[in-house]
């Protein structure tokens, strides 16, 4: 009988430390759920400021070749003003310099 009752306290015991490392582990493992959910959350919230930061500076970049592109033709424009000057001037030039030929031998 002695036997049986040191026996039963040992199962009990041990049913008793099962259940204690049971508890840890559950308690372990929803920890672990827990720190995977808000990490997920963060890299969502991380992914979709970045996405958002993205639009923002491909918005910007495009402005920025949008006054490119005006700046650029405001320029081009400006330059052939005086190329047409130029021109102008240079038929103005030879019209002047001419020299009808002399009737002298």
């Amino acid at each position: 009988m002695e036997i049986l009752s040191s026996y039963d306290k040992n199962v009990t015991a041990g049913d008793v430390l099962l259940c204690i490392t049971e508890a840890y582990f559950c308690d372990v493992t929803d920890e672990a759920s827990a720190d995977l959910k808000r990490q997920t959350s963060e890299r969502h919230e991380n992914h979709k400021q970045l996405l958002e930061d993205l639009n923002t500076i491909l918005e910007q970049v495009s402005l920025i070749w949008q006054r490119i592109g005006k700046a650029y033709a405001h320029s081009f424009k400006n330059m052939q003003i005086p190329t047409t000057d130029y021109h102008s001037s240079l038929s103005l030039r030879q019209m002047i310099s001419y020299q009808p030929p002399t009737l002298l031998p």
